[in-house]
């Protein structure tokens, strides 16, 4: 960067000087729109039931004996149904990739959310009652459209988690302390 002393004591910064003042600038810009609308968004990998963390293994093995992660053909016959009972996404949109299951245990059917951190996972779930029970579960991405049940417009605000079975739709919303369940328009 070329500066030149002026008469009066004060320094000028050449136009090369201003590309770089500009570029930095620019670089604050972006940080503060990111720090405003979130981490970029990533496609997140889905694992199979097999490649899961051993940490939701053992949470699912503790809190229900004998549970398996399931995918809704071994449920029941919801149409549409064809997931793996595995999903992906960045549920509460910090950026690192969470993971979705559907929980078939001796009491019932389970939506767990296993929120990842940098060395461990927290998990949350909610018993699936009624036909969601024997719905698919999908995840429905960070800025996608979504009906909600007055039919207004809205979009999701976070990768989110879906069960669906035919018509019916519910996502579970991330609040900061839980999951929420709402039913929406598909």
């Amino acid at each position: 960067m070329e500066a030149s002393e002026g008469g009066d004591g004060n320094q000028s910064v050449g136009s090369e000087g201003m590309t770089m003042i500009g570029r930095a600038c620019c670089g604050v810009s972006c940080l503060a729109l990111m720090l405003a609308c979130g981490p970029p968004h990533r496609v997140v990998a889905t694992p199979t039931a097999a490649e899961l963390p051993a940490a939701l293994v053992e949470f699912i093995e503790e809190r229900w004996p004998g549970a398996r992660v399931a995918a809704p053909e071994a449920v029941s016959t919801c149409p549409g149904s064809s997931s793996s009972g595995v999903a992906g996404g960045d549920f509460n949109g910090d950026g690192v990739p969470d993971i979705v299951v559907r929980v078939l245990a001796p009491d019932g059917v389970y939506l767990v959310e296993a929120l990842a951190h940098t060395d461990n996972y927290t998990f949350y779930d909610t018993r699936l009652e009624g036909d969601l029970a024997a719905a698919s579960i999908a995840v429905r991405k960070r800025g996608e459209q979504f009906a909600s049940p007055s039919g207004a417009g809205d979009f999701f605000g976070a990768d989110t988690a879906v069960v669906a079975c035919g018509t019916a739709v519910t996502a579970y919303f991330w609040t900061g302390t839980g999951l929420d369940p709402r039913k929406i328009g598909n």
